[in-house]
């Protein structure tokens, strides 16, 4: 091929295809002075170039020294006439050199080149990257051998092409034998001299001349071993060509397979060219736009869109050659002239056509339309409805308020946006937003009652829900909330809660004077009364011992008076001890128990059982009588309601609490379902304990009997 092509290098001056040379480099800038009008001369007259670089030029300085360097270097990257590589992209195939590989790809790279309208191709390989170069016989530098072949095998596969190979290798990196190996290895070689770039043919040159005839006899010793391995390596191509042919049927049949799917795909596809020209379509295109194959024949995208839309959103090829992917919805038009609704996915393939997958979306925008319809009535109704709603999404930023909000506010939907906890009553806005955000973080319904400002700036206490939306997965997407105003009830409810307390109050006022009373009239039937029953007692007992009547009706009614005496004594004793039992306030409240169990056990046959603690606790006369008030009233609903046959009491205290415990195997009750009479008793045991701050519970089932528990905190 007798063909000059400019080779950029002076000291080169114009070359053939199929040259094959090298340069020596010492710097940076030595290696740049050579490739940058190399490049620049291919480029200029229309030649495809491949820059396969390595340090000290990475591939971002490559780019950068072209630049500056290259007048319109990025349109000639735009038109895609340049490609750079580097070193472990191009010449390592599973971290190893395969020179056929990479000769077949520099082929393929040609062939691609000239199909595209290239005048031919020039390439530039740095192998700096083969390290390390200077080697001995017995210890060879990594992948060199390998490398070396392949530069031999270049030099013969080159001739006849339309490309041109300059490889570059680091001087300094080099010794005799590397030098002898390149050289061997190119037509030409380059090297700077005294500051001037030669081609070496004399000096170092010539050496390695005279030690390459040197080496002559020996090559020719070899031709029977490299005849051996042509044979070996045409066995080797004939294997080649084999598989070759083996992946073309399997690409056949992949094809077959690919045009099977698409054919039966419920999709519409369809490749057009750059200008929209219809170039091929599936059988679901022809049937959703209503034409035969052969009418698709050479028909242009742009019949088939909606004109009003097209003149407002026109096809964007230009998008598409720059390399971008569109996925967006369009209106299309059918062969009857309907319109309809798809959704388009489209780029360009490596070939440079245009691949479009086309999807009918009508029933999803009728379904949209629908759902827009009925978000509309929703709307409506939450805006009508009392109360105040919203929603919000997971990354906390509110995408609706409604109206009602927006006019108890006064604020828009943008102005909340921006500060959505600014309505909040400063005071509540700290324990409300913990509350949110741990609500939030869990994905949990929220509920709190908060005070909401008023556009005058007036606070109304509102109580506040929240409930997530999820998707099929469980995740939040959503979250809903409504505020409903709770100001009238609240003050309702502060105005009972005042009542409630001062009728506590009053209670307690009314169980003291109560007490009191008790009191008062257990000690004068104690000492007053009881004190002129004695003497009644010991007069009718003088009076007794001196009556000398024979009559016998006298004397019995002497007897009858004075059993009469000693059981009024004995009743007056019993009321004084149920009003106040004089053992509360001499030995304990323990001690008093004690004692009523007792009387308790004899007056209603049920066996009890009593437990205290081994020391009298000190308590205060309030503590002591209220908490006997409790165990008295206990005891009576057991004698009256229970019919138990046992009872159990438990008195006891620990560092923390004294605990009163009462429990009967009797009939127990439903909670739910006590008489009146029961529940005025039950309540006033409660509020007696709760007047106190005390805790008073009732567990009880039909058939399981009956446990009081009183606790009271130290």
């Amino acid at each position: 091929m007798t063909e000059l092509r400019r080779s950029g290098i002076d000291v080169l001056g114009d070359i053939h295809w199929g040259t094959h040379c090298c340069q020596f480099y010492e710097t940076k800038e030595d290696l740049l002075d050579l490739l940058i009008p190399y490049f620049k001369a291919g480029l200029e007259t229309n030649e495809y170039c491949v820059w396969v670089t390595s340090d000290p030029v990475p591939l971002d300085d490559a780019l950068q020294a072209l630049r500056q360097t290259i007048p319109g270097f990025d349109h000639f990257l735009q038109k895609k006439s340049m490609e750079i590589l580097t070193h472990a992209d191009w010449y390592l195939t599973g971290g190893k050199v395969n020179s056929q590989e990479i000769i077949n790809r520099l082929d393929d790279k040609l062939n691609k080149a000239l199909a595209s309208g290239y005048e031919g191709m020039r390439v530039n390989g740095n192998e700096s990257w083969l390290e390390p170069i200077t080697r001995t016989p017995d210890s060879p530098g990594e992948h060199w051998d390998d490398f070396m072949n392949y530069e031999r095998e270049l030099n013969t596969s080159i001739k006849g092409k339309r490309m041109i190979v300059l490889c570059t290798y680091p001087l300094l990196s080099s010794n005799a034998a590397s030098l002898l190996d390149v050289a061997h290895s190119h037509e030409r070689v380059i090297a700077k001299r005294k500051g001037a770039w030669e081609i070496l043919e004399e000096a170092g040159l010539k050496e390695i001349k005279s030690e390459l005839l040197r080496s002559n006899f020996e090559l020719e010793q070899k031709v029977e071993v490299r005849t051996l391995e042509l044979i070996n390596t045409i066995a080797y191509l004939q294997i080649e060509i084999d598989q070759r042919k083996k992946t073309e049927e399997e690409l056949k049949k992949s094809e077959l397979r690919y045009r099977t799917l698409v054919e039966q795909a419920s999709d519409a596809i369809l490749i057009t060219d750059q200008q929209g020209n219809l170039i091929e379509a599936n059988t679901s295109f022809r049937k959703m736009f209503g034409y035969s194959e052969t009418e698709l024949n050479g028909i242009n995208l742009m019949r088939l869109v909606d004109p009003e839309q097209l003149r407002t959103d026109p096809l964007r090829f230009d998008l598409l050659l720059a390399g971008a992917a569109l996925l967006r919805d369009r209106r299309m038009r059918k062969k009857d002239g309907t319109i309809f609704d798809i959704e388009e996915n489209v780029k360009m393939l490596p070939d440079g056509r245009i691949l479009a997958v086309v999807r009918d979306i009508t029933q999803r925008k009728q379904a949209e339309d629908a759902l827009r319809r009925s978000e509309d009535r929703i709307r409506l109704i939450i805006d009508t409805i009392p109360i105040m709603a919203w929603s919000i999404l997971p990354d906390g930023t509110i995408d609706f308020v409604s109206q009602r909000w927006m006019d108890y506010a006064g604020l828009s939907l943008e102005q909340e946006s921006k500060e959505p906890m600014g309505i909040i009553h400063p005071e509540d806005l700290p324990r409300a937003t913990k509350k949110w955000l741990a609500n939030m973080a869990a994905g949990e319904p929220s509920e709190d009652e908060m005070r909401l400002k008023r556009a005058d700036g007036e606070y109304r206490w509102f109580l506040v829900r929240t409930e997530p939306l999820r998707d099929e997965k469980g995740n939040v997407v959503k979250w809903y909330g409504v505020s409903a105003d709770i100001e009238d009830s609240k003050r309702a409810q502060d105005t009972l809660n005042q009542s409630y307390e001062e009728i506590r109050r009053l209670t307690e006022h009314l169980l003291k004077i109560r007490e009191e009373e008790r009191t008062r009239i257990a000690r004068e039937l104690h000492d007053e009364l009881g004190q002129q029953l004695t003497v009644l007692k010991m007069d009718v007992s003088w009076l007794t011992k001196r009556v000398t009547s024979t009559d016998d009706a006298t004397l019995d009614k002497i007897k009858d008076l004075y059993a009469l005496l000693d059981s009024t004594m004995q009743s007056v004793r019993r009321i004084s001890h149920e009003l106040r039992p004089v053992l509360l306030d001499e030995l304990g409240l323990a001690a008093a128990m004690e004692w009523h169990l007792k009387e308790f056990e004899k007056r209603s046959a049920i066996k009890t059982h009593f437990s205290q603690p081994e020391e009298e606790l000190q308590l205060d006369d309030t503590v002591k009588t209220n908490l006997f008030r409790i165990f008295q009233e206990s005891l009576t609903n057991v004698a009256r309601h229970s019919k138990a046959t046992e009872v159990k009491v438990d008195f006891v205290h620990d560092v923390n609490q004294i605990a009163l415990r009462i429990e009967d195997n009797g009939l127990g009750f439903n909670k739910k379902s006590v008489t009146e009479s029961k529940t005025l008793g039950i309540l006033g045991m409660r509020e007696r304990a709760a007047s106190f701050g005390w805790h008073y519970e009732i567990k009880t089932e039909p058939g399981h009997g009956t446990t009081v528990l009183v606790t009271i905190p130290l």
